[in-house]
């Protein structure tokens, strides 16, 4: 049988570009999106030209009893929809990040960054422990923020921080299945930089002064690690948490 992924955030940006790697690998999908809608329709259609299986799940994950139940209500029923296969890979991608300062943080802000970021990653690799095959892999997106912190995105990096430390702290209970739990830290995404509006003049500013390779990353600069990730050669990686950003020179 056919391997089975699940992406959260999976509509556009570099969840989109994981999801047609996938396919393109011959893997049937599980999706996750919130809002959207029109982008996943997208998606779906350009999918199509591979012969994988697709199925959507919505889910909003700042709703506390949405991630309570998500998995059961949402995936297990799918799973069962296919002679109760198990899921091989869990790509927590789904993320927000604003922008912020000391004076902004609240208890409404601090929780939708922790629950998107933090929660519904966390608790998809709970229950992900039981619906997963053994020698599966759990990869978690995370952030620069986590290891270089950023007066602007304290929220933010706060909570991939948490996710990094909890990732790694899991790692000998899926361990005693061979399923192993990485994270990838990729640095500035070109695709980021049109999705918060900021110009390639404060990116060069801000970030890509401190790369070695003077650029801003691709998606395929991600997707290239993570499809080498869930190869069988690499079951003995597991608990690493691996940058991928040009390489940050500290002058």
């Amino acid at each position: 049988m056919r391997k089975i992924a699940f992406i959260t955030g999976a509509a556009k940006g570099l969840g989109k570009n994981i999801a047609i790697e996938f396919a393109a690998q011959g893997i049937d999908l599980i999706l996750h999106y919130n809002r959207s809608v029109e982008e996943m329709k997208n998606l779906i259609e350009e999918i199509s030209r591979y012969d994988v299986s697709v199925a959507t799940v919505q889910a909003d994950f700042t709703e506390n009893h949405q991630l309570d139940h998500f998995f059961e209500e949402k995936i297990v029923p799918i799973l069962n929809n296919r002679s109760g296969s198990k899921l091989d890979y869990l790509i927590n991608n789904a993320g927000i990040y604003e922008f912020d300062n000391f004076n902004k943080l609240n208890t409404e802000f601090l929780d939708k960054m922790f629950s998107i970021n933090f929660k519904a990653p966390l608790l998809l690799m709970k229950n992900c422990l039981k619906q997963m095959n053994d020698n599966g892999r759990i990869i978690n997106i995370l952030s620069t923020t986590v290891s270089r912190p950023y007066k602007k995105m304290i929220a933010y990096g706060a909570s991939k921080a948490a996710l990094q430390n909890a990732s790694n702290a899991l790692i000998s209970d899926f361990g005693k299945r061979n399923i192993t739990v990485n994270t990838i830290i990729p640095g500035v995404l070109a695709l980021d930089n049109k999705k918060i509006g900021v110009s390639e003049k404060i990116i060069n500013e801000m970030y890509i002064r401190n790369y070695a390779i003077k650029r801003t990353g691709t998606a395929e600069d991600v997707t290239g690690l993570i499809l080498f990730l869930i190869k069988e050669g690499s079951g003995w990686i597991t608990g690493e948490n691996i940058e991928v950003s040009g390489g940050y020179v500290y002058e």
